[in-house]
């Protein structure tokens, strides 16, 4: 989903019609409420269930995608804030989560098997999109696939072992 709202940002945003020299704030917007919840992350993971910290992110990536497929103008600049907000979370989740759910014995080759499936699979989202501009006139269904996704992955995150979590 990332690279996928990475890669067409431009496309996306003009076609939720916003005009090219608006486009450009996308990146930057995204970026900042990236970073804000990095600011605050650690005391998020120290006081917030992984599993909780997991869903707010995927239904902020969700919500990000919906209200992309559902706005024109200015407006789809906020999703990509959304989103950032989302990723700001997942990158938070992501660092503490390892080492609390499987300890820090065999870290490194967990974690190098999960970066090889991440870097394989994130070139799928740009593909799906591109797909969907091209096949299925525009971008709205890969958005609201992304959103489905997002959505299924938040609630089995929300049931994984509370004993690991």
């Amino acid at each position: 989903i990332a690279t996928g709202l990475m890669f067409h940002v431009e496309s996306l945003l003009t076609a939720c019609r916003l005009p090219t020299q608006q486009t450009a704030w996308a990146t930057p917007l995204m970026a900042a409420a990236m970073a804000a919840v990095l600011l605050g992350g650690g005391l998020l993971v120290d006081r917030v269930s992984i599993r909780t910290l997991l869903a707010a992110a995927l239904v902020c990536v969700g919500v990000g995608c919906v209200v992309l497929a559902n706005v024109t103008g200015p407006l789809a600049l906020a999703a990509y804030a959304v989103y950032g907000v989302g990723q700001g979370l997942m990158t938070v989740v992501g660092s503490a989560s390892w080492a609390k759910i499987f300890g820090p014995a065999h870290l490194g080759h967990i974690r190098g098997t999960a970066m090889t499936v991440g870097i394989a699979c994130s070139a799928l989202g740009p593909l799906v999109m591109g797909a969907s501009a091209d096949y299925l006139g525009g971008f709205d269904p890969s958005l609201w696939l992304f959103a489905a996704v997002a959505a299924a992955v938040a609630a089995a995150g929300t049931m994984a072992d509370a004993t690991t979590t």
